[in-house]
Protein backbone atom coordinates (compact mmCIF):
# COMPACT_ATOMS: atom_id res chain seq x y z
CA UNK A 1 0.00 0.00 0.00
CA UNK A 2 2.61 2.59 0.87
CA UNK A 3 4.62 2.18 -2.16
CA UNK A 4 1.05 2.32 -4.71
CA UNK A 5 0.02 5.76 -2.06
CA UNK A 6 3.62 7.12 -2.84
CA UNK A 7 3.34 7.45 -6.64
CA UNK A 8 0.11 8.52 -6.99
CA UNK A 9 0.80 11.00 -4.20
CA UNK A 10 3.89 12.09 -6.36
CA UNK A 11 2.34 12.52 -9.80
CA UNK A 12 -0.69 14.33 -8.62
CA UNK A 13 2.04 16.81 -6.75
CA UNK A 14 4.04 16.91 -9.56
CA UNK A 15 1.15 17.16 -11.67
CA UNK A 16 0.38 21.07 -10.61
CA UNK A 17 2.97 21.76 -8.95
CA UNK A 18 4.91 21.73 -12.62
CA UNK A 19 1.73 23.62 -13.80
CA UNK A 20 1.98 26.57 -11.66
CA UNK A 21 5.68 26.62 -12.59
CA UNK A 22 4.70 27.26 -16.32
CA UNK A 23 1.79 29.93 -15.44
CA UNK A 24 4.40 31.93 -12.99
CA UNK A 25 7.15 31.74 -15.70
Amino acid sequence: MTTQSSPVITDMKVIPVAGQDSMLL
